[in-house]
Formats: C-alpha cells, sequence, structure tokens
C-alpha cells in the first residue's frame, strides 16, 4: 500500500480544516475514520471511488467526498480512485468495458459510423 503518498495528502487535512469553505464540516472532518490509512478503508475507499469516475454525470469529484463522508472511507484515497481515469486511461477503459459489454450480452462489436 502506498502509504508515503497517503501520509502526505493526510497531513494537508489540518491546513483544510481552517479554510472558509470547510468550516461548516469542520466538527465532521475530525473523525479520524476519513483520514486512518488501514488496509480495509483505503481499498474500498479506492473502490468506490473508481465505482463512481464511471458513473456517466458530471461532478465527480464533487460526489466522491459526499459518498466518503457517508460511508466513513478515506477521503484522499476515494479522491485518487476517481482520479485514476484520467484522458489517457479514459479511452482504453472504454473501449475495454464496449468489449466487456459486448461479450456478456453477446453482441457483436461493431463500429459506429461517423457522419
Amino acid at each position: 500500500m502506498p502509504r508515503r503518498l497517503f501520509k502526505h495528502l493526510n497531513r494537508g487535512r489540518h491546513q483544510l480544516k481552517e479554510r472558509w469553505f470547510m468550516r461548516p464540516f469542520h466538527r465532521l472532518l475530525e473523525d479520524p475514520a476519513y483520514w486512518c490509512l488501514n488496509r480495509r478503508n483505503v481499498t474500498r475507499a479506492f473502490a468506490l471511488g473508481l465505482f463512481v469516475s464511471f458513473i456517466p454525470v458530471p461532478g465527480h469529484l464533487i460526489i466522491a467526498p459526499l459518498l466518503a463522508l457517508i460511508a466513513r472511507l478515506n477521503i484522499p484515497a476515494m479522491v485518487a480512485g476517481v482520479l485514476f481515469t484520467n484522458p489517457f486511461t479514459m479511452v482504453p477503459l472504454y473501449f475495454i468495458a464496449y468489449w466487456v459489454g459486448c461479450q456478456i450480452l453477446q453482441v457483436p462489436s461493431s463500429p459506429s459510423p461517423f457522419k
């Protein structure tokens, strides 16, 4: 588990709580469950972040922390899971998902003609 990455992100939580836009969430963010680095919490948060990244709605970076707060998961790991699908990985992931969907539904994959 890349503890060094998450420890670096974890240090910034004290500065994050002092920002003016985070004042309403100050008491909520003091809970150590949102920042702990145990294996179960981080893997669940990253997996849920990947799930959120494939939902076809805008606002992934808003939905992910809200789900992390509801599910009491690691917030930096959740955001890292959402940011995993950047423009370089989104195209191959889309085609792999399309191919898997065609295999599951037993539909021939055909390229759609662009007009």
